[in-house]
């Protein structure tokens, strides 16, 4: 699953994903790394940020994630395409739909959250992309937790001795 996008991404097969079950272990993922920063077995209050281009993410955690924690949501929902994404490919002519004024709603909405990305006690990538890798350096510059979606889990970088 993706975000109906077509040309480079449709040919990326490695980079197709089966929403539901990558949703599911992120999610319990999460709880237990929220968990151990808490040293017990409460459930910890969590504010999530989800910057997917599948709107289905979000949405998902809403839905699903445990009733204290708090889904960031943005105070402005910009529109999406109904294929692919506004700035994907060089040749992509998917953003010459939008106004200039959109264009830069929606480049600042996906700068902002790069940023958003970077403060995060941790980042959960299900999908390494080329959007993921600012949010990754400004963590690790911080010593904040990255993990990768690897086979059906999710594996820390770098990799802690306490494993």
């Amino acid at each position: 699953e993706g975000n109906n996008e077509t040309g480079d991404w449709e040919r990326k097969k490695w980079r197709h994903i089966d929403l539901i079950p990558i949703l599911n272990t992120t999610l319990h993922s999460m709880r237990n790394f929220a968990k151990k920063q808490e040293n017990n077995d409460k459930e910890p209050k969590v504010s999530v940020f989800v910057a997917s281009d599948t709107t289905k993410a979000r949405s998902w955690f809403v839905e699903n994630a445990p009733p204290n924690w708090h889904i960031v949501r943005p105070t402005k929902e910009l529109s999406r395409p109904e294929s692919g994404v506004w700035f994907g490919e060089d040749e992509s002519t998917t953003s010459n739909v939008l106004s200039q004024e959109e264009r830069d709603e929606a480049m600042a909405e996906a700068v902002a959250d790069l940023f958003a990305l970077g403060v995060c006690d941790a980042l959960f990538i299900p999908n390494y992309s080329s959007f993921s890798i600012v949010g990754i350096m400004l963590a690790r510059a911080e010593s904040r937790k990255v993990f990768f979606y690897w086979f059906g889990q999710y594996l820390e970088y770098p990799p802690t001795d306490d494993v």
